[in-house]
């Protein structure tokens, strides 16, 4: 059991987990632990927050924060792409939530989308990061990470290459592979033949519609940068 409900008085995401189903493979336990152990650990008000860990001898219940909006890949999808006003706020609020994360030795790992919540007060829209099952903590301030994760569209080049990698700068190149997807309204690297997307992944190349602004052009040249020497921090 962890947390405490009694200051709680919105409505509430109750996650529920069969421990049967769930701990049938060594590796989905470890990301269910991993997972709460992390949400445990972090507060930010742009990552979904745990409330409450409830446990029988069945069944584990995550009492998470709610979102009314959805997953922002569906908010893309409805709205076709987004403009640059909401798609900066939106990412404003992310890259914060991943800085906060990485000054305290987090890496995500699976940013995208689907892997992002949206919730509406006052009418105003708040993104919240989810889904922190393959995420790692590093030691000693050394990003450096051996295992590839995370989801092939969004993994930086050197990912893709099978190299040790820093994860705080892969980070910074799914960020931008998000921040185009907002944008645009699809993927930079979305060729439907796997081989074509992963080559155009390590070279970097992709197409910049005319119609974005040259400061948005700019930034996305910048993350979405294969020289992890140059690429935005």
């Amino acid at each position: 059991r962890y947390g405490d409900l009694k200051n709680v008085h919105d409505a509430v995401a109750i996650k529920i987990i069969d421990k049967e189903e769930i701990f049938e493979e060594e590796i989905n336990r470890k990301r269910l632990i991993s997972e709460i152990s992390l949400l445990k650990k972090v507060r930010h008000k742009n990552i979904i927050k745990l409330y409450e860990i409830m446990e029988t001898p069945e069944t584990i219940y995550l009492v998470m924060e709610y979102c009314n909006n959805g997953e922002l890949f569906d908010y893309i999808v409805k709205k076709t792409n987004l403009d640059e006003k909401q798609a900066c706020a939106f990412f404003q609020e992310i890259i914060d939530a991943l800085s906060y994360l990485h000054s305290i030795k987090i890496v995500h790992r699976d940013i995208k989308p689907e892997n992002i919540l949206l919730n509406t007060v006052n009418k105003k829209i708040n993104c919240k990061i989810i889904d922190f099952g393959i995420s790692k903590t590093f030691e000693n301030n050394d990003p450096m990470l051996v295992t590839p994760c995370g989801t092939a569209s969004y993994a930086s080049p050197e990912i893709h290459r099978g190299e040790k990698y820093n994860g705080i700068l892969s980070e910074i190149w799914s960020a931008g592979v998000l921040l185009y997807a907002m944008v645009c309204g699809y993927l930079p690297f979305s060729e439907e033949d796997e081989h074509t997307n992963t080559k155009n992944i390590l070279n970097g190349y992709y197409e910049l519609p005319e119609e974005l602004s040259p400061e948005l052009k700019d930034l996305l040249k910048h993350l979405l940068d294969v020289n992890i020497n140059t690429r935005y921090t």
